[in-house]
């Protein structure tokens, strides 16, 4: 299965330069127009987030429709996309406007402007996603609650995509957990290379990749089942994208974006 993947993503993006296509917006354009966002802010850790939990700097190819993005202790967004895929057996369907409602339109948190909470349905499935945002542990948290009376996952993908000062020469390098399956840690290595940020497994995630733009994102979009990530390669310098995968049946699952510059690379 894991070769499958590979090969799949490969054969996709053969030929495709990672430039032309971040730069022209090529890949998986918006369909949806402008979305309902909320703004979370708790000290230096900014994010604007939709219903849908996606987030993402708003430039071609990088927001598709979310206007905003996320940052640590920074001015300018450093996310390109941060957005999430899900499969009940069948083809692997991004969480997002074309295939979800809106059950529960994305709301700040009246007693928190660090805290919001949203839900759709997609299918037999809904999500609630709670997010939070931390100056103290410099994270932005998102939570997922998996529910339906005909809904049983067999996979859930978390995609990210920082462009951290840039696109060009980033590097990612993924360490294992102690209690959890580990996390990513991405800097740019030319510019401000002391600045280093993370996505990180918070719940029961199995498997990873990482990878040059688009190849994780173009991957996931055309699997037609599920299929099991191929933990590799452990470090990567270029257009960073990456994804965590959960496991079948989860009813719960939780990741973080956040910054630490303490954390070693690789």
């Amino acid at each position: 299965m894991k070769t499958t993947f590979a090969a799949l993503v490969l054969c996709l993006c053969l030929g495709l330069s990672a430039w032309a296509q971040k730069k022209d917006g090529n890949i998986l354009p918006a369909q949806d127009g402008v979305l309902a966002t909320v703004t979370l802010a708790d000290g230096g850790v900014v994010v604007i987030v939709d219903s849908f939990g996606r987030a993402g700097h708003n430039s071609p190819g990088c927001g598709l429709g979310v206007t905003g993005g996320f940052a640590v202790d920074e001015a300018d967004s450093v996310l390109c996309l941060h957005t999430d895929f899900f499969s009940t057996g069948g083809a692997v369907q991004n969480i997002n406007p074309t295939n979800c409602g809106v059950i529960n339109q994305i709301t700040v948190d009246p007693k928190a402007a660090n805290h919001a909470t949203s839900a759709v349905q997609c299918g037999d499935c809904r999500f609630d996603f709670d997010q939070t945002v931390s100056n103290d542990t410099k994270n932005w948290t998102t939570l997922v609650a998996v529910s339906g009376n005909n809904c049983t996952l067999g996979c859930y993908y978390s995609y990210n995509d920082y462009d951290v000062h840039g696109f060009a020469n980033n590097n990612g390098s993924f360490q294992t957990g102690a209690t959890t399956l580990g996390q990513f840690v991405v800097r740019n290595g030319s510019i401000m290379s002391e600045v280093h940020y993370l996505f990180s497994d918070q719940s029961t995630a199995i498997h990873w990749i990482q990878d040059s733009y688009p190849t994780v994102l173009t991957g996931l979009s055309a699997l037609t089942s599920c299929v099991d990530l191929t933990d590799s390669p452990p470090t990567f310098v270029g257009d960073w994208t990456a994804a965590l995968q959960f496991p079948a049946g989860s009813t719960a699952i939780s990741y973080s974006l956040g910054r630490d510059d303490t954390t070693s690379y690789p």
